[in-house]
This record gives structure tokens, C-alpha cells and sequence, in this order.
């Protein structure tokens, strides 16, 4: 690594900068960095972090982090000349200890159906045996990642779809709302100031509260109001201060403050 104050930086640094002196920089850094058994250990040493992960981490690596890594380490000592071949025996305990539990049963009771005479080592089996669960499980995350979003809409389309509340459930529940015509906390079809708010005044909080214009609840449109509301005045179905035969709903009364 070349990161400040590191050693391979310094010893880079204290070659002066020139053509000539390149490659001694690149030269010094493989005598020093480069050694092949030095990275052989190195790598080696990463299988067994690994091993001690799955030992001792209460939440472990997800399959294609764990597989990502394995490969990586794998694709490093068969460039360094330890190949499967040659180092299969020693590597796989490695790898096979490094797997979580569920995935070794797996594994094992796929090997049971591999042909016996298949010219492949276990190591190159299991490597492959993972990349292959690996790639299913992206493949359930992607159709689950297009299906999710049409499940939450068609619970949330149910939901609002379903069955209106009775009219006393809309009295309790406007009970412990504010009123939206004088903010005290009473069900808005209560109001006495209402009987004082110009009608115009009136619709313009209806709906900006979104409640229902016949019994001044939320949650429904007037068309589908349960309320058996009927004006004293014309006989219509509104509460008796929302009726245009009032003194204050009437165009030339003036307004109170």
C-alpha cells in the first residue's frame, strides 16, 4: 500500500524521482511486498478468518459476501501457482469450515446425486455449488423486489376499500379529534361557533380537512355516508348550521369575527 507515512510509500519515496529509476522503485517494492510465499501465507491466512468468522460471528456474512470472498481468495493463490490440483486436500477443510451449516447439508446432499466418475475435485465443486445459490438467491431478491411493491398496493387499495365504519364508531373517533371549526375538542357536527362562520368560510375548511359534508367526519366521501343526518330547516341532508337558510350562511348577512 502506498497510503501516507506507510513503509511501501517511504521506501518508494526514497528513490529520487526519474525514468531511470522506475523500475529499481517497482523492483525493491516486489523484493520486499512481493515474495511469493509471503502472499501464498497471506492468502491462506484470509481462508482461515473466514473459518474463524463462521466459529465465532453471532450474525454471519451473507452467501454472496462469503462467496465474493472465497473466490477472491481462491483466484489469488491459484495466480500465486497453488492450484486445486495440487493444494485441494489441504484447502478444502478451509473453505468447508468456513460455510454456514444449512448450506454444507446442501451441498452434501447434491454431492450424493453427482456422478462418481465426474472429473472434478470437491473443492471445485463446492466452489461451484455456491456460486450457483448465489445466483439463485439474486434471482428470488430481483422477483420479489418487483412483486413487493404490487403486494403493498393491492393491501393498501384493500384497505381503503374496506367497510365504512358505523356511525357511532365515527362519533368516537371524531370525539377525541379537535374541532376544525373552533379547535376545541368536541366532534365537529357539535360546533356552536359554526352557527357564526359564513357558509363559504365553512365549505373551505370542509375541505381542506377533507371531511365528509354531510356529517362533517373524515375518512368518507359524502356519497357514501352512513349518516342519517337531516337538516331541521329545508329537510336536506346537512347539519343545521351548514344550511343556507341560516342568518350567517346567507350572502348579505355580515360577517363576526
Amino acid at each position: 500500500s502506498t497510503k501516507i507515512k506507510s513503509e511501501a510509500r517511504e521506501l518508494v519515496e526514497s528513490f529520487p524521482i526519474t525514468n531511470e529509476n522506475y523500475p529499481l522503485a517497482i523492483e525493491s517494492l516486489t523484493e520486499r511486498y512481493g515474495r511469493k510465499e509471503l502472499l501464498i501465507d497471506f492468502y491462506v491466512r484470509e481462508l482461515l478468518k473466514l473459518v474463524l468468522n463462521n466459529a465465532t460471528k453471532k450474525k454471519q456474512d451473507s452467501l454472496s459476501s462469503l462467496y465474493n470472498k472465497l473466490s477472491t481468495q481462491l483466484r489469488a493463490l491459484s495466480s500465486l501457482g497453488v492450484t486445486t490440483d495440487q493444494c485441494g486436500v489441504i484447502l478444502y477443510p478451509l473453505v468447508e469450515s468456513s460455510l454456514p451449516t444449512h448450506i454444507l447439508r446442501s451441498f452434501e446432499r447434491q454431492r450424493k446425486n453427482i456422478d462418481s466418475e465426474q472429473s472434478i475435485s470437491t473443492l471445485d465443486a463446492i466452489v461451484s455449488f455456491l456460486k450457483s445459490e448465489v445466483q439463485s438467491e439474486e434471482k428470488i431478491k430481483l422477483s420479489r423486489s418487483e412483486i413487493l411493491p404490487y403486494e403493498r398496493e393491492c393491501k393498501h387499495l384493500a384497505e381503503s376499500q374496506s367497510t365504512l365504519p358505523s356511525a357511532a364508531e365515527l362519533f368516537i373517533q371524531e370525539s377525541r379529534d379537535t374541532c376544525a371549526f373552533c379547535f376545541k375538542v368536541h366532534a365537529n357536527r357539535f360546533c356552536k361557533r359554526a352557527f357564526f362562520i359564513p357558509l363559504e368560510e365553512k365549505i373551505a375548511i370542509i375541505k381542506k380537512k377533507g371531511l365528509c359534508r354531510v356529517c362533517l367526519a373524515k375518512g368518507h366521501l359524502a356519497s357514501r355516508c352512513r349518516s342519517q343526518i337531516t337538516c331541521q330547516l329545508c329537510s336536506k341532508r346537512h347539519l343545521k348550521f351548514m344550511c343556507p337558510n341560516i342568518a350567517c350562511n346567507k350572502s348579505d348577512s355580515p360577517k363576526q369575527e
